[in-house]
């Protein structure tokens, strides 16, 4: 179980290091913005460490609620060929400052960025396995407060899957 859990987040946090600069230019481009005006993360860290003092910065971690479990045909029982499953979250954060508004326009265009990542990495470099965004929040987040109140940020939920059987 454990090596499957560490894989997930293991591959999930070195697709979002390799990738997300690019995506970040491209919605840049895509949108006539400023070039760096999306900045890319100062630290990816591979855990749930919110109180980082570090702007803007990227967690990706296992959902502390309901981080992994095996299914077989949908019904959670243990066999052969299951597939196992990691939910995971992945969440930039930035301190924003007093202009709010556009605090919130930037973190938008950073999960599109975010969205995008995903979406042309589905496997995260593993044949094995897939991923896919089930849901996320941009703005002010809950649990990710630090002593400033302009921190603010974009909190990605992703389930990723794979075979127990192979190698992942």
């Amino acid at each position: 179980m454990t090596r499957f859990l560490h894989t997930a987040i293991d591959r999930l946090h070195s697709t979002f290091s390799g990738q997300l600069q690019t995506e970040l230019t491209d919605v840049e481009t895509d949108n006539s913005l400023t070039a760096g005006g999306l900045p890319v993360p100062n630290a990816f860290i591979a855990a749930h460490e919110p109180g980082r003092n570090v702007t803007p910065l990227m967690l990706i971690y296992e959902d502390p609620d309901s981080s992994f479990d095996f299914t077989h045909n949908g019904v959670g029982q243990r066999h052969g060929n299951d597939f196992f499953e990691v939910n995971a979250e992945v969440v930039y954060l930035m301190n924003t400052g007093v202009d709010v508004a556009g605090a919130s326009v930037n973190l938008r265009h950073i999960l599109t960025a975010m969205v995008q990542v995903i979406e042309n990495n589905r496997n995260l470099g593993v044949a094995t396995l897939e991923s896919e965004i089930k849901g996320a929040n941009v703005g002010q987040l809950v649990g990710f407060d630090n002593e400033s109140s302009s921190r603010r940020g974009v909190q990605m939920f992703v389930k990723i899957w794979g075979h127990s059987d192979r190698d992942v």
